[in-house]
């Protein structure tokens, strides 16, 4: 973008002389005017130039500055990589011929066809790493299928809050409370309040693996499709790893589930950051069901009016089978079947996840999760996706060693509330 200077907007003093007559004086007031005029248009002229000449910088396409961004472009004052702005009928392209180069190398361990790709996708080069190094990265249209089935078949993906990063360990503040404020007249003094106490939420993105194997032969097979069972099983397996670790995960090597932090009986005035509340579910000591609805009421009302608005039930089919059949003080049932797949049923008006990793409703036991997860709980996933062939483990099978990483912890516990399971007293 060339430099460009405004023109200077000068306006002439006429002085008032006494000798001057009032059409002199009208004259030289209507040229003054004039020049002002001109002097703003060229002005207004220069301007437009200079914004003509912004929004061509911003169409120009700039390098990629992190790995596996590619070419980027400014979009509303920030870089999107065109890979993310591509149409509907681009990605499909590229889709066939990322899963076309993907079979390739999985039928005949051919990594050319993968680093092709990489290098002319990207503008920043991609480094491809060897197979004693660990793999080849899956093309970026593969794993992006990968992701959208863990999503879909994920309840904890579906309401909790997503992040990407590069690094090997994600880093967010996060506040822990302990803001104050006063109210003060237009002459009082203005104490000092207390400040918010921020905190750093680090969360490591932790390595999962799958690793299906398919026989030579069907390799061989042409008909057969090898890399839908790749993916079916890559998903499945990864699917079954994280949920559970979501939920109940120890944060040692795995993410850390929520039902892991402190649960306790302490409201969100006193309780520290970093605990879930808890309220006690009565259960009937012979039949070990819940006593009435109270206690799903009680749950809903204790959760703050801000998270309620996007709060979800969260339990596993067991217990939903019990839930659903709780009838209110007037024999109505709490629980709304939903009638289509694409919606979930409800309880009390909020909509019903179900995660077979939640417990039982059981004595001691914390069953059933209400709140808004996408404040409550925090997803991490590292971008990179890597496949390993190794045909020489077992004799006659190929083993396909494939590795993601991710991390995931509770972000505010004010966020989430749960039930936990109690004999009647």
């Amino acid at each position: 973008m060339t430099s460009t200077s405004l023109p200077r907007v000068t306006f002439a003093a006429t002085p008032l002389a006494g000798s001057g007559s009032f059409e002199e004086l009208a004259a030289a007031f209507e040229e003054n005017t004039q020049a002002t005029t001109e002097a703003l248009g060229r002005a207004n002229d220069t301007i437009d130039d200079l914004r003509r000449q912004l929004d061509e910088r911003d169409r120009r396409v700039i390098p990629g500055v992190g790995r596996r961004q590619g070419p980027m472009r400014i979009v509303d004052g920030r870089p999107v990589a065109l890979s993310q702005m591509a149409t509907d009928e681009d990605r499909a392209g590229r889709l066939d011929r990322d899963r076309g180069v993907m079979l390739a190398f999985m039928r005949t361990g051919d990594h050319r066809a993968l680093t092709a790709v990489a290098d002319s996708e990207f503008a920043a080069p991609l480094q491809v790493s060897s197979e004693v190094d660990g793999g080849y990265l899956v093309p970026e249209e593969v794993a992006r299928e990968i992701m959208t089935f863990l999503r879909n078949g994920s309840a904890m993906r579906r309401i909790s809050r997503l992040a990407t990063s590069r690094a090997a360990e994600f880093k967010i503040p996060v506040n822990k409370g302990g803001l104050s404020a006063g109210w003060v007249t237009e002459h009082d003094d203005r104490p000092e309040t207390d400040a918010p106490k921020w905190g750093m939420l680090s969360v490591p993105t932790n390595e999962v693996y799958a690793q299906p194997a398919v026989t030579q032969q069907l390799l061989d097979d042409s008909a057969f499709d090898v890399l839908n069972v790749l993916q079916e099983d890559v998903r499945i397996t990864f699917n079954e790893k994280e949920n559970a670790a979501f939920i109940t995960g120890d944060g040692v090597s795995k993410p850390l589930g929520f039902l892991s932090v402190p649960l306790v009986a302490e409201s969100d005035d006193v309780r520290a950051w970093g605990k879930i509340e808890f309220v006690s579910l009565q259960l009937d000591t012979e039949t070990g069901k819940p006593t009435s609805c109270d206690q799903l009421i009680d749950l809903v009302y204790t959760l703050k009016a801000g998270y309620r608005a996007n709060a979800t039930w969260l339990m596993n089919s067991k217990t939903a089978g019990i839930i659903s059949k709780i009838k209110d003080a007037d024999g109505n049932y709490v629980w709304r079947q939903s009638v289509e797949r694409s919606q979930p049923s409800t309880l009390l008006g909020y909509p019903v996840e179900i995660d077979e990793n939640m417990p039982d409703v059981a004595n001691g036991t914390f069953p059933i999760a209400f709140g808004d997860f996408n404040r409550g709980y925090l997803i991490v996933d590292r971008i990179d996706m890597r496949v390993l062939r190794d045909p020489y483990t077992r004799k006659g099978y190929v083993l396909f060693y494939c590795t993601k990483r991710v991390g995931g912890s509770p972000y505010d516990t004010n966020a989430i509330k749960v039930l936990k399971a109690l004999p009647a007293a």
